[in-house]
């Protein structure tokens, strides 16, 4: 019987791998963090984020429209509205459901005090006029945590938000309270319309978690829903060094599903965005409420 040869009388494994056992376990771990990262990570990566698409960023995308962004954010905020609807709007430990009681909860809605305190600044530095005696929006109100301030400056406010849970638990708190009959919620959609017109909009750290062509979407309704005189206030990113929406990469439904994603909205096209609509930017104020390398802006506008 002829004798096998080496190369038979080992197994490919053997001849592949390197025969130091430290080099092979370095090569197994790597090949399992590679198959992690891209089920679990690379899934969660906006490609935007890898493309530069020239221009100013703004396309319409050819795999997510604006309808199935509203559908991916609600059942997204809905989701945390059953099971972290607080920490989904402060992430701290402290204010997770099995962390939560009644100081905790206080210390929570006293927390939006300092949007309040916010307003009263940008009118200062500005010399923007509010009309406190008419009616105020709170867009993306969450539980009502800075809603109830603009009760403060304004005589009727409107807390909207896409998720049911978290307008749910704004309207049982402010029923508990003497504001009830001056603060109201809705649950809100793709039209602002319904809701009527506003003397004040305002809205911090909400357009981030929408595409491009939501965010300017919104926008273009802020202006819309302004009575004449009527003044805006709104945060939104404008630049990340490794962001840019480009029609032509796109991002799936199922990607959004899986995370709250960051998006951006050059400067200049918001300020185009609000000339068209009627209205003009008082003051654009750099911010970093997003951290991580993101440039944001709180607009302050005015309708004509």
């Amino acid at each position: 019987m002829p004798k096998q040869s080496a190369f038979s009388q080992r197994s490919i494994w053997q001849h592949i791998l390197p025969q130091n056992a430290a080099a092979r376990i370095a090569i197994v771990v790597g090949c399992l963090y590679f198959v992690y990262w891209r089920l679990f990570v690379y899934t969660w990566v906006d490609p935007n984020y890898l493309n530069y698409s020239g221009s100013d960023g703004v396309a319409a995308n050819k795999h997510v429209t604006v309808t199935d962004s509203l559908s991916a954010i609600k059942k997204v905020w809905e989701t945390y509205g059953i099971e972290e609807p607080y920490y989904s709007v402060l992430t701290q430990d402290e204010y997770l459901m099995n962390n939560i009681n009644e100081q905790s909860l206080k210390k929570f809605y006293a927390s939006g005090s300092t949007e309040a305190t916010r307003i009263k600044q940008l009118v200062a530095q500005t010399g923007v006029k509010l009309n406190t005696k008419g009616r105020a929006l709170d867009f993306g109100c969450g539980v009502g945590r800075i809603t109830v301030h603009l009760a403060d400056l304004f005589d009727k406010v409107v807390g909207c938000d896409i998720s049911t849970k978290h307008i749910a638990l704004a309207e049982n708190y402010v029923s508990h309270t003497p504001l009830s009959d001056r603060v109201s919620f809705v649950v809100s959609g793709a039209s602002l319309a319904p809701l009527g017109e506003f003397d004040f909009v305002y809205t911090v750290i909400v357009l981030q978690h929408m595409i491009p062509p939501l965010q300017q979407d919104m926008i273009a309704q802020f202006c819309k829903i302004l009575k004449p005189s009527g003044v805006a206030m709104f945060h939104i990113p404008t630049y990340h060094p490794e962001y840019q929406w480009r029609e032509d990469v796109g991002i799936t439904k199922s990607t959004m599903m899986k995370v709250m994603m960051t998006h951006a909205t050059p400067k200049l096209t918001v300020e185009r965005i609000v000339a068209e609509n009627g209205c003009r930017v008082v003051s654009a104020i750099p911010e970093n409420m997003v951290g991580d390398n993101w440039q944001s802006h709180i607009f302050v506008i005015q309708k004509s």
